[in-house]
């Protein structure tokens, strides 16, 4: 009987220091007598002494073996400390939720991790500067020019969800592979199984250097940076979309209207982009962008824009191909300039 392929789990209990994805201002324990429901209750205190309040949740947290959840919670940090108007509701690094969303998947069919966001809270964002529930914003108006059956229906669909608090951006779910050595070995295994090249000779996925847990966790991260990206409204939205094209493509400054240069036109998970029009014409952009955009960020960045987003922001600070991380610095000053991120890092906690 031949014997399985020998896998090993990466480890990378300091984060990625060298990448940018190691925490400055949250200790994280590494003694021997460290624990990983220990570090749970520190990440949320550290992240409540930046929102003001105990909303947040790094759920799960406690499963995790401990190189894991020291990994995650380097990682989660160091974003948080780049783009801290990002700030989820919480985190679930051992989602059972998953399961239950993907229960007619086959488990390896079902995706490493699901980011939902929160751009529906808008119009309740814009009646408080506090971080409050999206009940609480509504009681005592009594305001005529609002439509308060429709806020009302946000705020009870966003409190469904377990949303407390109106300047959340959204939930990252991460899946259960990670809670065990077992599954996290299973996990390896079956990314390293050889595959048949595709005939565009691209790869499925961008080529990264994290490991399976921190691409989930930063990939997911992205699709909330692009979220309160949304937020900032059309014209900023295209301007960084802008940005991120002239990077990708190698141009100067594309307009919107030139639908197959500006990706602020790629069609979202949702419908058509800006200038898209119709089927056509983003069947046409797809197909450019395969050839064009896949063999840097892989196939998967040309489903929609979100992942296209996603996928960059991963490239962004952990692509294998160096040259390209160094043209994308185009797209993080974008996202500096726009207010997303923070163009000087906390000081190292000491």
């Amino acid at each position: 009987m031949p014997s399985r392929t020998a896998v090993s789990i990466p480890l990378h209990p300091q984060g990625y220091p060298a990448l940018g994805l190691a925490a400055r201002t949250l200790h994280v324990p590494t003694r021997s007598d460290a624990s990983s429901s220990v570090l749970r209750k520190r990440l949320e205190s550290w992240e409540a002494s930046i929102r003001g309040e105990h909303t947040f949740e790094m759920r799960s947290m406690e499963r995790l073996p401990l190189h894991v959840a020291t990994e995650a919670a380097h990682v989660y940090a160091a974003l948080r400390e780049q783009f801290p108007v990002v700030a989820p509701g919480y985190v679930d690094v051992a989602s059972r939720q998953i399961e239950e969303w993907y229960k007619t998947s086959k488990p390896e069919n079902q995706p490493l991790a699901v980011a939902v966001t929160f751009e529906s809270l808008q119009p309740l964002r814009d009646m408080t500067m506090y971080r409050m529930s999206p009940t609480a914003v509504l009681s005592g108006v009594e305001d005529e020019e609002l439509d308060l059956d429709l806020l009302l229906a946000i705020a009870e669909a966003a409190e469904s969800l377990g949303v407390k608090d109106v300047w959340a951006t959204g939930s990252i779910d991460i899946c259960r592979s990670f809670e065990t050595k077992r599954s996290y070995t299973e996990l390896m295994r079956m990314r390293q199984r050889v595959r048949r090249p595709h005939k565009t000779g691209t790869t499925a996925a961008i080529q990264h250097v994290l490991s399976p847990f921190s691409y989930a966790l930063v990939h997911e991260f992205g699709h909330l940076v692009d979220a309160e990206l949304q937020m900032l409204g059309p014209d900023t939205t295209a301007w960084v979309y802008g940005e991120l094209s002239a990077a990708l493509y190698g141009i100067k400054h594309p307009r919107v209207e030139e639908y197959s240069k500006h990706l602020v036109n790629y069609p979202t998970a949702t419908g058509p982009g800006r200038h898209a029009g119709g089927k056509a014409r983003a069947s046409s952009l797809r197909s450019k962008a395969l050839n064009r955009l896949a063999p840097d960020l892989g196939r998967y960045a040309t489903v929609s824009r979100d992942e296209l987003f996603a996928e960059s922001f991963v490239a962004l600070f952990a692509a294998r191909d160096k040259d390209l991380r160094l043209k994308l610095c185009r797209f993080r000053a974008a996202l500096q300039a726009s207010g997303l991120a923070v163009s000087r890092r906390p000081g190292k906690q000491s």
